[in-house]
């Protein structure tokens, strides 16, 4: 039972940030629920060129399952369309990549476009390649530009290696 309790706490933590500083103050659950709602889209960009389709792709066979468990929704964006527009989820909690290679022919409009989403409060988890080393017609990014990239996530790139 002390497992299940930690368990549910460890969990409303994650998913409501707001509850657990009031629930530490000693106010009643209820009190929590009086707070806006929190965000519960996630946005998983991906290349549908190198992925036959969507259902048998890295996020959706790997990472969908346990952000629907934590109470998330996933939409998917093919990036071979485009980055898709802000505007279009107002209630966007964060963004997932599990790039393969490098899928943008203007990384920089692509970083330019997760800076934004940055902005906004929108987190990001980046898995795989991050897909700003080079462009899609393999064009090498000058390192300059991908570190603003990695700079967003506390990283530099030192020409391959992170630290």
């Amino acid at each position: 039972m002390r497992i299940t309790r930690v368990t549910a706490a460890l969990a409303l933590g994650l998913l409501l940030p707001w509850a657990a500083p009031a629930m530490a103050a000693g106010a009643p659950p209820a009190a929590a629920t009086a707070l806006q709602e929190m965000p519960r889209t996630i946005l998983a960009l991906v290349d549908l060129r190198e992925e036959e389709t969507i259902r048998l792709g890295r996020i959706h066979t790997m990472a969908e399952l346990p952000l629907n468990h934590l109470g998330l929704s996933v939409v998917y964006w093919n990036v071979a369309d485009g980055l898709p527009d802000l505007s279009r989820y107002p209630s966007l909690r964060g963004v997932v990549t599990w790039f393969a290679g490098d899928p943008f022919a203007d990384v920089g409009a692509y970083i330019d476009w997760v800076g934004r989403a940055m902005d906004r409060g929108v987190r990001f988890a980046v898995l795989g390649q991050p897909g700003v080393r080079q462009e899609s017609g393999g064009r090498q990014v000058p390192l300059a530009l991908a570190n603003r990239f990695f700079a967003r996530f506390g990283l530099r790139d030192d020409d391959g290696f992170s630290t």
